[in-house]
């Protein structure tokens, strides 16, 4: 089985939802198969290479973030030198704040 994290971009109903730092952390460090988290810190390159990423942006949209130029959301070829968290706020991958 492939680990995922899924990181959810507003609370919901999902069981096991992780919502801290402390608790996210601790479960990528103890290798959990699957996170749900609502920290998008941790939409990072660092757990690209050990999880499948997914995030769930606010329009309800799942988007998978992917290394390279395969990501169906973007354009931008991804590489392990991004600031995922950073593209992720500034909606690059679809809908994730409200603010922009």
């Amino acid at each position: 089985m492939e680990k995922e994290l899924h990181i959810w971009m507003e609370q919901n109903n999902e069981n096991n939802l992780l919502t801290n730092f402390q608790e996210t952390q601790k479960a990528l460090i103890d290798s959990v198969d699957l996170i749900h988290t609502t920290q998008p810190h941790f939409c990072n390159t660092k757990w690209i290479t050990k999880y499948k990423i997914f995030v769930h942006m606010l329009d309800n949209e799942c988007v998978e973030i992917l290394l390279g130029t395969k990501n169906k959301y973007t354009n931008r070829n991804i590489r392990l030198s991004h600031n995922l968290e950073k593209l992720l706020l500034a909606n690059e991958f679809g809908y994730a704040t409200i603010n922009n």
